[in-house]
């Protein structure tokens, strides 16, 4: 049997003093260079040593208080930060914290012996991350432009290794998605005070970037107060805890008051947010999560998935009632309401080159003609990070110049431009895989009911992400929402890869078995 340093990972003594004085030394020289920098009056510079030093401190903590740090810092502040003083730099330093949490990773992985097993979402996830690479060294984009778009594209990945690793125990995870619930409570007097107090000082149908005063309602994620931000990933993200919150109270780990509070806060904030795309994802939502029961329990299924169809309805008359009562916009029958909410998304010509409006469905087409049947080179691997960017601060990018408008009109499309039909294949399969692998990983209560109901909400957020993709950019540009999508596939992969581990020794156990009753 090994010894117990080997086996938990742990330090002999005198390793652990060596290593605390070399990183209390590293501290010294760099507090003196630091102060040296200070005097010289390099701003610029001394900030960068600062947040060295800081990211120092931040790799001695274990690395599960360093993600919930992470986690505080993304969904507390810097959508704060964003919102209320302007300062859009803020997304920066949550995917700063990404880049550590690589070298986090590589501390703690090379620490473990053994081969690397890979399997099918892990795989996946691998095969997006060398599309990315693939992308970088046939375009060999401007350094800026990769940094700013890749950024988005990979450095929160990190947070899937270090999770699907198996380097946070899963009463870490548990305490996690406590941290999430008050994220979503969090959320709701943020969206009651935008909806009441800034929303009504945008210009109707106006504002600085287009839309309707609602746009202003974002919740802690950040945007534009003028200009809209951020409100898909929140409505997103507040659906999954709804989900999380039923499949707690259908394990009886949570009571009827709690439940309510959750389901209360997660309608708030998509009823005043205005959120269209909330229609698709209840019924996707509720067809993955209930139709794993199917044949243990068909009533609930023939009940759930209908009562979830009329649900959606229900919120796009609500929406016409608060939202658009009074106006041209108004629409009484349900033809009409679906027509109004997703025929301009659906067409796949809606592309007004005069005021630079488009499509959902016009945009992957756009893709589709300019790209892959005129240049499919290009078409499979990309233009390079960074290059359908419109805004940004290594200015437009290469492929963004060519046109009038925003040709990142969502995930999928940056995607498309950025890392090829290569990269955005690999992405959609690893979202898509990780949600059938969480559904039928739910069935599975011998983790605990806890566990089971966490991973029945990574299900139902990894499917309506599938969704999301074709709807905005949030997954990719919103710090909280990157990273929460990817916790959710990291949770997944944790789930196999204990699985597979669980099956291996089983196997073994059972040929020792067969070896001891044959020596008998």
């Amino acid at each position: 049997m090994l010894p117990y340093a080997a086996r938990t990972g742990a330090l002999p003594g005198i390793e652990r003093i060596v290593l605390r004085a070399a990183m209390v030394l590293a501290l010294v020289v760099a507090c003196l260079l630091f102060g040296v920098v200070s005097a010289f009056g390099s701003v610029t510079f001394g900030a960068l040593m600062a947040g060295a030093m800081i990211g120092l401190f931040l790799l001695a903590m274990p690395v599960q208080n360093l993600l919930l740090g992470v986690i505080v810092l993304a969904f507390f502040i810097v959508g704060q930060l964003f919102y209320f003083a302007g300062i859009g730099q803020a997304v920066w330093v949550v995917f700063g914290m990404g880049a550590l949490l690589y070298v986090k990773w590589i501390a703690l992985a090379s620490r473990r012996h053994g081969p690397l097993r890979l399997d099918a979402l892990s795989s996946a996830v691998v095969a997006f991350l060398l599309a990315f690479v693939l992308a970088v060294l046939v375009n060999q984009p401007p350094a800026l432009q990769a940094l700013a778009g890749g950024k988005n594209l990979v450095l929160m990945w990190s947070v899937f290794l270090l999770v699907a690793g198996g380097f946070v125990r899963w009463e870490g995870l548990r305490r996690i998605w406590l941290l999430l619930e008050w994220a979503l409570y969090f959320q709701v007097p943020i969206v009651v005070y935008q909806y009441f107090v800034v929303a009504p000082s945008r210009t109707s149908f106006g504002a600085t970037a287009g839309g309707v005063e609602w746009d202003a309602v974002v919740g802690g994620f950040g945007g534009d107060p003028l200009g809209g931000g951020y409100s898909g990933g929140m409505a997103w993200f507040v659906s999954v805890m709804a989900v999380y919150g039923i499949a707690l109270y259908r394990r009886r780990q949570i009571g009827a008051l709690r439940l309510t509070a959750m389901l209360l806060s997660a309608l708030l904030c998509v009823v005043l947010a205005e959120v269209k795309v909330v229609v698709v994802l209840i019924p996707a939502a509720a067809a993955l999560v209930l139709l794993k029961d199917i044949r243990k329990h068909p009533v609930l299924v023939a009940i759930g998935i209908p009562a979830a169809l009329a649900l959606a309805l229900g919120m796009l008359m609500a929406y016409q009632s608060l939202h658009y009562a009074g106006t041209a916009s108004h629409s009484t029958s349900i033809d009409q309401m679906v027509t109004k909410a997703f025929g301009y998304s659906l067409d796949p010509d809606q592309i007004n080159y005069r005021t630079g409006e488009m499509g959902r469905v016009a945009a992957v087409s756009l893709w589709f003609r300019d790209a892959l049947v005129k240049d499919p080179f290009h078409g499979v691997f990309g233009y390079g990070p960074g290059a359908s960017r419109g805004r940004s601060i290594a200015g437009a990018g290469e492929v963004a110049r060519r046109y009038p408008f925003l040709v990142d009109r969502s995930a999928a499309t940056q995607l498309l431009w950025d890392v090829g039909f290569a990269g955005f294949s690999a992405y959609l399969v690893a979202m898509g895989l990780g949600a059938i692998r969480a559904v039928r990983q739910s069935r599975d209560e011998r983790g605990g009911p806890w566990k089971a109901a966490m991973l029945e909400a990574c299900g139902a957020g990894l499917g309506m992400l599938v969704v999301m993709t074709f709807y905005g950019r949030d997954q990719l540009e919103a710090p909280a929402i990157c990273l929460f999508s990817i916790l959710l596939l990291g949770i997944v992969a944790l789930a196999g890869r204990e699985r597979g581990a669980d099956a291996t020794r089983g196997v073994n156990g059972g040929h020792a078995a067969a070896a001891l009753v044959e020596r008998g």
